[in-house]
């Protein structure tokens, strides 16, 4: 079953997936050598080169949308219109079947471009045509009613969910019942064509993500499962096992967050140092910006990235935070060019914070701009252990099998860098799709661990700014096809970090086989158990998590605030067939994870990519903020933020300065050891980002479950060595911990009400 992609003849789904490669299934339009027309950027707000930072940068907008990219590019639609119109003119000497085929291929081209009324109707005419008579074959039927489906259900989501005022319905799982479709019109219709194209070709094989989607479909519809043969019932429930998480409102239409995007990545910190935590955005779109979301004070928010200077910045698939110069104020790190191939050399973007509202983007003069490989994950860590922060940059492919090397590029520390990954052993030469920094033998360096699209690399610090791969001797390589985002973490709380690797299908058909019980280990992502640093153990499966998830962004955060780190997956990839949840799971104490999604309601039937963890109304527990929206024009949605409700536990809220070590404390270790219920327990966490898409943050909000003290508060700094302890902490507070100063500072954070 293949995904929905801009017509590509002998074009396989990897390839029109994961490269530029021009291939044409229609014949070239007359006049197609000539000079291209003026082209309209193809995505809101429009934007002029005045409005970017520079004219390198404004110059993605336009380039791709008068190409054959397979995401932007329009030539393709604009030569299938003229098509149309030459065989329209024609009359009765066109070919009746080129005219129908035509008609379905530029519906596939619109739809991709987000003119989804109108392909639609061009859709509509080719299958009244082929019904009347025009000899089509059995493939051209299948696909022609799949697209057909696929159409309608994108229709439906606009009018219900996407584009629907006030509160969201029909949009996060469990979407039956009061959350059911009003408008029901265009979501049966996708069932009839769902229903026809089943009946097409009854292989189970090829109809599995049918089924899937058609079972989905009836619940939108308000006629799950009643309105289904009982063989093709599934059980929409599996999404929700015993978890006591409570459910999580998504407020960002109510505070202005909800930006209508494509994929992209999200920051939650300070960035202004008022002790309140911001918002920024990134999106795919190469006609649109970033987004700085200011927070107020009041439970509102302000998009301010006109006034910081920011607002030029395009078209990135993620960023991440940092302080290159140690000033205390957060920077923000760019990355641009993934899955665009040869399209995808765009120069990054070192945003450094002047501390006055304003950014000033100064990678060119860092050294950090070029050479603009494609690229999505870049790392933030000292690993050399002199106080401030180096960057490492998981590079991907200039075609498939083609792979760029990565890059470690070490701080100068005078506002330089320079790129030194070929004498420290980390080129990787892979396709890298997510990197993490975490000390996982605990000495006292920090290590790197690589998810690629290939066997992933762990690469082992040996202190003197050399790496060594030992991801086969540690039994951490897997998955070793798609790769995707991963971290460190100690989810269960024994002082030594674990690592998650997810792991991406983007096949609709092998997620759906996983939901009909049908899926294999091989595309699972894979949770490794540290033991004592010295391997790793997989654990995947004992910890409840064997299953094929799709992920794309993710994240991790104390969502009930127990002291054990649960995690969010944004699932998705580029087809427009591909409509699954996104995914949470609740820590048990570190015994296994459950399934969350429905319980929390947030999991969004949209693409999801950055996802970031972090206090916004100073309350004690982790709200969610969440980038959603695929990858092509026509795939946008809106970003959610779900706040917590809390859950009855006691916290504290922590933020660490470093002196010796980097000013915002990467890398920095916390261990606090309570007593809960009669029994002493050690709650563990590292300061950073972490999930190598979307960033949390740094500021620790740590759960501490029934505990009204910490009984020790003992934390590690990187650079020093320096382990500083601190006894009988009351809980519920905010705290600063300065690197070599004995005292605790206490910190005045006002309690926000968000969406007021």
């Amino acid at each position: 079953m293949r995904p929905i992609i801009p017509p590509r003849a002998a074009c396989t789904l990897v390839a029109a997936l994961y490269a530029a490669t021009a291939c044409s299934s229609a014949a070239p339009a007359p006049g197609d050598a000539a000079p291209d027309p003026p082209i309209a950027p193809i995505a809101a707000p429009t934007l002029s080169a005045s409005d970017f930072a520079d004219n390198e940068l404004a110059g993605y907008c336009d380039v791709l949308a008068r190409s054959d990219n397979p995401y932007w590019g329009r030539k393709q639609m604009l030569r299938l219109q003229d098509e149309l119109e030459a065989l329209t003119n024609a009359g009765a000497a066109a070919d009746p079947a080129r005219v129908t085929r035509v008609h379905s291929d530029l519906a596939q081209e619109l739809l991709r471009l987000g003119e989804v009324e109108r392909a639609a109707e061009h859709l509509d005419t080719a299958r009244e045509q082929a019904l009347g008579g025009v000899a089509m074959s059995q493939a051209w039927a299948r696909s022609a009613w799949w697209l057909s489906a696929l159409t309608y259900l994108r229709l439906a989501d606009r009018r219900n969910c996407t584009f629907a005022e006030g509160e969201r319905t029909g949009c996060t799982l469990p979407l039956g019942g009061p959350g059911a479709y009003a408008d029901t019109a265009d979501i049966r219709q996708a069932i009839a064509l769902l229903e026809q194209f089943i009946a097409l070709d009854p292989d189970p094989r090829l109809t599995r993500a049918a089924v899937w989607l058609l079972n989905v479909a009836h619940d939108l519809a308000g006629t799950h499962p009643e309105g289904l043969p009982e063989a093709l019932r599934l059980d929409l429930t599996r999404f929700s096992q015993d978890t006591a998480l409570r459910p999580m409102r998504d407020i960002a239409p109510q505070v202005g967050v909800d930006a209508f995007d494509l994929a992209g990545g999200a920051v939650m910190d300070d960035l202004d140092n008022d002790g309140l935590l911001d918002l920024v955005g990134s999106t795919m779109d190469q006609c649109d910006q970033l987004k700085l979301y200011h927070n107020n004070g009041d439970g509102t928010f302000e998009n301010r990235a006109m006034a910081a200077g920011i607002a030029g910045q395009p078209g990135a698939l993620n960023l991440v935070q940092t302080d290159v110069d140690n000033d205390g104020w957060i920077d923000l790190f760019v990355t641009r060019g993934a899955w665009l191939f040869a399209d995808g050399r765009q120069r990054r973007s070192l945003l450094r914070n002047n501390g006055d509202g304003t950014f000033s983007d100064v990678a060119r003069a860092a050294g950090l701009a070029e050479p603009g490989y494609p690229t999505q994950a870049a790392a933030w860590g000292d690993y050399d252990n002199d106080g401030d922060l180096d960057v490492f940059i998981g590079n991907e492919e200039a075609s498939v099998d083609e792979p760029y090397p990565s890059q470690l590029f070490r701080n100068n520390g005078d506002g330089t860098f320079t790129d030194v990954a070929r004498e420290a052993g980390v080129l990787n030469e892979r396709m890298a799709k997510g990197s993490a920094w975490g000390d996982f033998d605990n000495d006292a360096d920090l290590d790197l661990y690589v998810s690629n699209f290939g066997p992933n690399r762990l690469y082992v610090n040996q202190g003197d700014g050399t790496f060594v791969d030992q991801a086969p001797a540690l039994g951490v390589v897997e998955p070793t096809g798609r790769g995707f985002a991963t971290w460190f973490w100690d989810f269960d709380n024994d002082g030594w970090l674990d690592i998650f690797a997810a792991n991406h299908t983007p096949d609709i058909d092998v997620v759906a086989a996983d939901y009909l019980g049908q899926g294999a280990d091989r595309t699972w992502s894979r949770l490794y158990r540290n033991l004592g640093g010295q391997r790793f153990d997989d654990v995947t499966a004992r910890m409840g998590l064997n299953r094929t998830l799709m992920p794309m962004g993710a994240n991790y955060g104390d969502v009930d605030g127990d002291g054990f780190p649960d995690f969010y997956l944004g699932t998705g990839a580029p087809g427009f067939e591909v409509l699954v949840p996104n995914r949470m799971f609740h820590n048990l104490a570190g015994t296994r994870f459950a399934d969350a999604t429905t319980a929390t309601g947030t999991g969004f039937m949209h693409k999801g990519h950055g996802v970031a963890f972090g206090d916004l109304d100073n309350d004690g527990d982790v709200d969610l903020y969440h980038q959603l929206g695929g990858m092509y024009p026509g795939d946008r949605a809106r970003n959610a933020l779900f706040e917590n409700p809390g859950h009855g536990n006691h916290w504290l809220a922590i933020e660490l300065r470093g002196t010796r070590s980097n000013r915002i404390a990467i890398g920095a270790r916390l261990k606090l050891t309570v007593t809960e219920g009669g029994a002493t327990r050690d709650i563990h966490a590292m300061v950073g980002a972490h999930g190598s898409f979307g960033g949390s943050s740094l500021r620790q909000t740590i759960g501490i479950g029934r505990a009204a003290t910490v009984d020790v508060l003992e934390v590690w700094w990187p650079t020093s060595g320096l382990r500083q302890t601190f006894r009988g902490v009351a809980a519920d507070r905010h705290l600063r911990v300065t690197e070599g100063v004995d005292a605790l500072e206490p910190l005045e954070r006002p309690r926000l009400t968000l969406a007021p």
